[in-house]
Order: structure tokens, then sequence, then C-alpha cells
């Protein structure tokens, strides 16, 4: 045979369908080498799942009926005290002579630069 033929032959058998027998032999050998006969498996497949719906079952229902552990939050009173008095106060009578002024006090001058050389801002304060 040519490489052309083997690769005809090849695809043939490929695409060849397989008789259902075939899939249950491959099924028998498997569950053999497990352990289990096919009747067992379903079985067990069926005990399986009716343990775990039962614990499932149990752990909602032990969820559902534990009281909460958490207390409830403290109730928390404050007496508020009064406002302080106010303080008594003697108003006092301004005239001209309350401000008074250093014979050695002199302003101060702020010199303000800014980046137009044109433009110079003097600051005098008391």
């Amino acid at each position: 045979m040519n490489p052309g033929e083997w690769e005809d032959f090849l695809r043939d058998a490929h695409n060849e369908p397989l008789d259902p027998a075939h899939y249950t032999a491959v099924r028998a050998r498997v569950l053999s080498s497990v352990g289990l006969r096919p009747a067992q498996a379903s079985e067990a497949r069926w005990w399986r799942f009716a343990w775990l719906t039962t614990a499932a079952a149990i752990l909602l229902i032990l969820a559902a009926l534990r009281p909460s552990k958490i207390p409830p939050p403290p109730r928390i009173t404050l007496a508020i005290p009064p406002a302080p008095a106010a303080p008594a106060v003697c108003p006092r009578p301004l005239t001209a002579t309350a401000r008074t002024t250093r014979p050695d006090h002199q302003p101060i001058t702020i010199k303000l630069q800014t980046s137009d050389p044109n433009i110079v801002i003097y600051w005098i304060a008391d």
C-alpha cells in the first residue's frame, strides 16, 4: 500500500460508526476495574446523592434554628448639662483716648514685586 491508500483506509475507519455494544463493553470493563457492577454504580450514585442532600438539609436546618449570639446593643443615656451662665461683663465706654500710639512706633512697609518690572506694590501696615 502506498501512503495515499493508507490515508484513505484510516479515514474510512475513523468515519465508521461504532456499535452500541462496544460502548457497553468498554463501560463494563471500566466499572469492573473500579470494582462496581453497572447496577451497583447507579445505586451508589443514588445513595451518594441521597447522603449529600440529607447533609445539606440538616446543615440548613441547624443554621436556621441556631440562636444568634450577638447581644442587642446597650442603651446609652446621657444627661446633657445645662449651658453655663453668661459671664457678667461691665461695658466700658469707648473714648477717644482709648487708643494710644507709641511715640517710637513706625509703620511697616512691605514691597511686593511682580513679574512685570514696571509694577511694584507697597503695603504699609501699622
